[in-house]
């Protein structure tokens, strides 16, 4: 929710401003990173929550999701890096450099969470 009252009020202040495209010669605004901060901080939550649940499982456990589990974390580690890369206004290049492994990490890893079977039991029909 703070994302959507965020988002809805820089669009409300700047919209005037906005441009289609990578706008190479603009300046961050006040807007952009107050929710550029909330996704960095919400990223840091969600990451930290992972780690208390791979932390607290079981090692059955741990083997089941582990994968699952060190996939987000891995992204939620490449988010911080895409944002921070952002406040730095480091070049393009550099921050499309880091947005490349979080496209082919996130299709890798999401499809693995989707795609895995369920446990096979004796009888139930499955190969």
């Amino acid at each position: 929710m703070t994302y959507l009252a965020l988002r809805g009020g820089r669009c409300v202040v700047e919209e005037p401003w906005q441009r289609i495209g990578l706008p190479t010669d603009s300046g961050n605004t006040t807007w952009g990173n107050l929710v550029g901060l909330n996704g960095f901080v919400f990223n840091a939550f969600l990451f930290a929550c992972v780690v208390a649940r791979w932390r607290t499982a079981s090692a059955p456990t741990r083997r089941v999701h582990g994968p699952v589990w060190a996939g987000a974390a891995v992204l939620a580690l490449l988010v911080a890096a895409n944002t921070t890369a952002s406040w730095l206004k480091l070049p393009t290049a550099v921050q499309l450099a880091l947005v490349l492994p979080r496209c082919s990490a996130s299709s890798r890893w999401g499809g693995r969470a989707t795609a895995r079977p369920g446990p096979r039991t004796p009888g139930s029909g499955r190969c």
